[in-house]
């Protein structure tokens, strides 16, 4: 007996959901805003010649809910995100090139109910079928696949439930040309842009256009 490869990819890409933002920071909770967020709204600026650092990580209450849309309902509220934090380096040349360093870290807490197992498997969820199902959550969080990093995970069967805890650090490691499109700042070399808006000591920064992670990260200028 095996809990589908495909399922179970599902339940654990959200390793993969830093990566795509392209840049880190810090949240308190299930989403929500740190001591930094505000409403964000793209204003542009003068980014050339320019570092940063990074702050907060701004998300929306139901950040962890809206990424999991291909989970069945009986999984809703099964995925919970912890923390997020970063200690990235963002600089933007005055030679048209940007550099990001760092590390961005992710802690989630799962809880999968045997309703939602039974969902996620197309099959009734015995005492055996959970426990395959966690062994395989865990496994394939701790070894990584290529794409994401792998995680510091333990995941427990509870009460006829699979429980897991996971931190994965991300390295951020990004350099390449920038240009600026009004209040956008486009990569040309992979052909993605994001919103920006640079005032005084502080730069927002949304999350890449038209990907599925509605957030913002808040810098302040480096000393």
């Amino acid at each position: 007996m095996q809990v589908s490869s495909k399922k179970t990819s599902t339940v654990v890409r959200f390793s993969l959901l830093l990566a795509a933002l392209a840049c880190g920071g810090d949240s308190d909770g299930d989403g929500g805003a740190g001591a930094l967020c505000t409403t964000f709204s793209a204003c542009g600026g003068d980014l050339a010649g320019t570092t940063w650092l990074s702050q907060d990580l701004c998300l929306p209450d139901d950040f962890a809910d809206s990424l999991f849309q291909e989970l069945p309902a009986e999984c809703d509220g099964a995925i919970v995100l912890e923390d997020a934090t970063s200690n990235t380096t963002l600089t933007f040349g005055a030679d048209g090139t940007f550099t990001e360093t760092g590390a961005a870290t992710v802690q989630w807490a799962m809880s999968f109910s045997q309703a939602c197992i039974t969902a996620a498997a197309g099959q009734p969820a015995d005492e055996l079928l959970i426990g395959l199902f966690c062994d395989q959550v865990e496994g394939a969080l701790a070894e990584g696949d290529g794409t994401m990093s792998p995680a510091v995970v333990t995941c427990d069967v509870v009460d006829n439930a699979c429980n897991c805890d996971a931190v994965q650090e991300n390295p951020v490691d990004a350099t390449g040309p920038f240009t600026i499109e009004g209040t956008q700042v486009v990569y040309p070399d992979v052909g993605l842009r994001q919103d920006f808006c640079a005032q005084g000591d502080r730069l927002q920064v949304a999350s890449i256009e038209g990907s599925q992670i509605d957030a913002h990260v808040v810098y302040t200028r480096a000393p």
